[in-house]
C-alpha cells in the first residue's frame, strides 16, 4: 500500500507562529547581527524568510519555485511583522484548499512531491531558521516540539550525514548539547554550529 502523508498544514501553521512571534520580538537595532547562517546577518535573514512562505505559496499554486526569489527586497527599516504577515495571508489563501495537498508540485531543486511532502519540505527549512533568528538575537531556541520532533526524525532518515556539500547543501553534522531540544538537534544535523 502506498504510504499516506499526513496533513502537514497544522505543523506548518505552527511553525510559521513560532517564527512570526521571534520577528515580533526584534529591535532595530539587531539588523546587522550575525547569524548562524554564516553569509547572512539578520536582516538577510528576514528577507530570505519572509521570501520562503512567499515561495510556498507560488508552490501550492503548481508554478516554478525559482519564478519567485527566495530573498525579498526590502530596507533596514522595513515593517518586518507585516511583510511576514502579508506574506502568510497569501500562502493560506492557496494551502487553505484542501485539493493541494494532493497534487503533485515542485520543490527545490526540481523535485516533484505531494503537497504535505511540500509542507514538510519547509518546516524543517523554517525551524532552522527560526532557531538562527532566536540564536542572532537571544531569544527561545526551541519551535513547537512535537513538530520539531517529528522534522529531526524525517531529516536523520532522509539527509545523509555524508557527504556533505554540493546537492546536499548542508555542511557536516554538528554536535549538540547533552539536553538539547528537537530545533537544536535539527539545526546541528544539518550543520549549524550549537553555541556552548
Amino acid at each position: 500500500m502506498p504510504q499516506v502523508v499526513p496533513d502537514m498544514r497544522t505543523p506548518f501553521r505552527l511553525t510559521l507562529d513560532w517564527v512570526g512571534a521571534l520577528i515580533s520580538n526584534l529591535a532595530p537595532e539587531q539588523s546587522a547581527l550575525p547569524t548562524p547562517c554564516s553569509k547572512w546577518n539578520v536582516h538577510d535573514l528576514l528577507r530570505h524568510i519572509v521570501g520562503v512562505v512567499h515561495r510556498v505559496a507560488t508552490i501550492g499554486q503548481g508554478q516554478n519555485p525559482f519564478s519567485v526569489p527566495s530573498v525579498i527586497e526590502a530596507g533596514l527599516e522595513a515593517d518586518w511583522p507585516s511583510l511576514f504577515a502579508a506574506a502568510e495571508t497569501e500562502l493560506w489563501e492557496v494551502w487553505n484548499d484542501d485539493s493541494v495537498l494532493d497534487q503533485t508540485l515542485t520543490v527545490p531543486p526540481g523535485l516533484q512531491v505531494d503537497g504535505s511532502t511540500a509542507l514538510a519540505h519547509y518546516v524543517t527549512e523554517l525551524l532552522v531558521h527560526g532557531w538562527d533568528l532566536a540564536v542572532a538575537t537571544g531569544q527561545p531556541l526551541e519551535g513547537p516540539t512535537a513538530v520539531a520532533e517529528v522534522a529531526l526524525d524525517a531529516a536523520r532518515q532522509h539527509i545523509s550525514d555524508h557527504p556533505r556539500g554540493g546537492p546536499i547543501p548542508f555542511g557536516p553534522v554538528q554536535p549538540s548539547p547533552p539536553g538539547s531540544g528537537p530545533t537544536t538537534a535539527l539545526a546541528a544535523w544539518l550543520g549549524r554550529r550549537v553555541p556552548a
